[in-house]
């Protein structure tokens, strides 16, 4: 995983943040899901939100009714042609003490709904512990 995660970085040299920055099992999964492409790219499935036709990908996920806008709006801005989620997820701290971006619950939440549109007969619980998903480290 490590080295599938390496080619998916501008800067394959250093180690990926998202496998030691400090959070909990199920948002490091869904992470390195989003950044290996694993929940859009095995079977090309339509989405199960109103868009009639629409197929799961990531570019979906930026306009998807199922999926609050205001999430979306939290994440930093990014320039042209960019993945806003993806870019979210590269803007990440590379130090494990930083404290956790403003977006960071958003992120989480973002990709708990990306989560459950990928696996829709699955009942995949929010995580209970979004708020302490990355722990505080003393300064």
């Amino acid at each position: 995983t490590n080295v599938l995660l390496r080619a998916c970085r501008s800067d394959p040299t250093r180690p990926d943040p998202i496998l030691y920055l400090p959070m909990n099992n199920c948002t490091r999964s869904r992470l390195v899901r989003w950044r290996l492409g694993r929940f859009t790219a095995m079977a090309r499935t339509e989405c199960p939100c109103t868009d009639i036709g629409a197929l799961i990908s990531r570019e979906h996920f930026l306009t998807c009714r199922a999926i609050p806008h205001d999430l979306l709006h939290s994440l930093p801005v990014v320039p042209p042609g960019v993945n806003r989620i993806y870019f979210a997820i590269s803007s990440l701290p590379t130090k494990a003490k930083s404290s956790p971006p403003a977006f960071w619950e958003s992120l989480l939440i973002l990709l708990w709904y990306v989560d459950a549109l990928c696996h829709p007969n699955k009942n995949i619980s929010p995580d209970p512990s979004l708020g302490t998903s990355w722990y505080q480290y003393p300064k």
